[in-house]
């Protein structure tokens, strides 16, 4: 399993470094042709039907990824009456909801943002939302069959190259970011054809059912998508309920500026993000056949495996902090200690690695509810306590907070319940290794020599090499073997 997972990750971090690279230079292009205000709407436009789509989807993506894995194998036909079911619910509903939110788009522009120059962000977005519900049960069903080569190719190489030539092109006429999003909806529209196109070639014919709502009929499937629809909801209210709360009590720039440092650094888990991707059928199915030292060991070695390639790249991003910042314009620095006080945010995430995937896929569906629960909670009432006086300082700390309260929480779930825990002494090894970095970047306070630029990154690179060279390998060859 752990071969299988490695394995079908590399096609993922291949799709994740290309799509971060180009990604990346078509943000920073696109702030400095629109301005931080204008990209600031276009963030709000996007957390509000980043909201609508997680209550429309209800928790159907996850479901066809938690079951599709052991129907494909042992009941097909099942396989694909709950393929087609779900994926016709998600494309009548969707295609519902965004002609409602283009009909009330005023409505919501006026009493909801305050804001009339949001009514044609929503409109816009409004094309947007179907795709985005579309492309998120197909990769489902990518995932489910453990086939991610297709995602990478579609979902990211053909996406994020026509994106980027098409974005290039169009901000040569103009610099309206309501065009942005009609570049990204049409893009997307293209990718959606050609998976739908791919997958019934492949497998099986996807179909669009009129009686797509007897799922809800489905004790089985029904009992789990309700519990991952209430854990999504809670999820969004943890992390975007954050910087929907935000958009509304900051100003847009500080919105915009709130979005690029988030932006930044998820770019150091991007490796964790593809990993839970490949990660999570083979946590139903190790669980479902009761091999939890399997289910262990891989969970240990591959998050081991991910801190030995990640952690330098952070330190690496750190040391490069303010060139990274100056990219999006000269804005950008003013955030330049903000940015890096949510680096700490990385202790939270990396080093716990698939957890939230593990409590969904191994029983633990309803504790994690209540983790997520209990950080929106904490989340919405430490930001309603302190926003008002500390501003955007008072969120980037809450934001921190609430990653370790959550991960090392669902962490300690796990090992009351199956004692399975991420954590090997050479891990622990890899973050000491870090502070001596981090001492040295706070001392100087990103203030670099000329020598700096030549001497840090070879020491940062080396210095893990000799660490984590010998564990990885070990790793690398039982993959092999397999």
């Amino acid at each position: 399993m752990l071969a299988t997972l490695i394995k079908q990750t590399n096609w993922s971090i291949l799709g994740a470094v290309f799509g971060f690279a180009i990604g990346f230079l078509i943000k920073g292009f696109v702030v400095q042709s629109v301005g931080l205000d204008s990209y600031g709407l276009y963030i709000k436009g996007y957390v509000f039907i980043t909201a609508i789509s997680t209550i429309i989807a209800f928790g159907f993506p996850q479901l066809v990824l938690k079951f599709l894995p052991d129907l494909i194998g042992n009941n097909k036909a099942e396989a694909k009456d709950l393929t087609n079911t779900t994926v016709s619910y998600i494309l009548i509903s969707s295609l519902a909801s965004g002609l409602l939110l283009f009909a009330f788009s005023a409505y919501i522009a006026t009493y909801v943002f305050q804001n009339t120059a949001m009514e044609s962000i929503l409109q816009w977005s409004a094309l947007y939302l179907p795709v985005i519900l579309l492309i998120s049960i197909l990769t489902s069903l990518y995932r489910g069959v453990i086939r991610i080569k297709e995602i990478v190719v579609y979902g990211t190489f053909v996406s994020v190259t026509l994106r980027a030539i098409l974005t290039i092109i169009l901000f040569q006429y103009t610099n309206q970011i309501e065009y942005f999003i009609g570049v990204e909806a049409l893009v997307q529209l293209i990718v959606v054809i050609l998976l739908w196109w791919k997958f019934s070639k492949d497998f099986y014919p996807l179909k669009v059912r009129i009686d797509f709502l007897r799922i809800f009929k489905e004790s089985k499937y029904f009992s789990f998508a309700k519990f991952i629809f209430t854990g999504s909801v809670v999820t969004y209210a943890g992390s975007e309920l954050l910087t929907l709360l935000v958009s509304l009590m900051l100003p847009e720039k500080e919105v915009g500026a709130y979005s690029l440092m988030l932006t930044i650094t998820g770019v150091s888990i991007f490796i964790l993000i593809n990993l839970n991707k490949v990660f999570a059928p083979i946590v139903s199915k190790l669980f479902k056949e009761n091999k939890l030292e399997e289910l262990k060991q891989t969970y240990q070695k591959s998050t081991f495996l991910i801190n030995a390639i990640t952690l330098p790249f952070v330190l690496l991003m750190l040391f490069f902090l303010p060139l990274i910042l100056s990219y999006f314009g000269s804005e950008m620095n003013a955030y330049i200690f903000l940015t890096a006080l949510m680096f700490l945010s990385i202790g939270a995430t990396l080093p716990v690695g698939s957890s939230g995937v593990i409590m969904n896929m191994a029983g633990m569906e309803k504790e994690n509810v209540w983790v997520q629960l209990l950080k929106a909670s904490l989340s919405v009432i430490l930001l309603f306590i302190f926003i008002e006086q500390y501003q955007i300082l008072a969120v980037v700390i809450i934001y921190v907070f609430s990653e370790y309260f959550k991960n090392y929480l669902q962490v300690f779930i796990i090992w009351k319940k199956t004692k399975i825990h991420p954590f090997t002494k050479e891990l622990i090894l890899l973050y000491l290794l870090c502070i001596p970095f981090m001492i040295y970047f706070i001392q100087l306070e990103f203030n670099w020599k000329i020598k700096d630029y030549f001497v840090v990154p070879i020491v940062v690179c080396l210095s893990f090499v000799y660490v984590s060279f010998n564990k990885v390998k070990s790793i690398l060859n039982e993959i092999n073997a397999n």
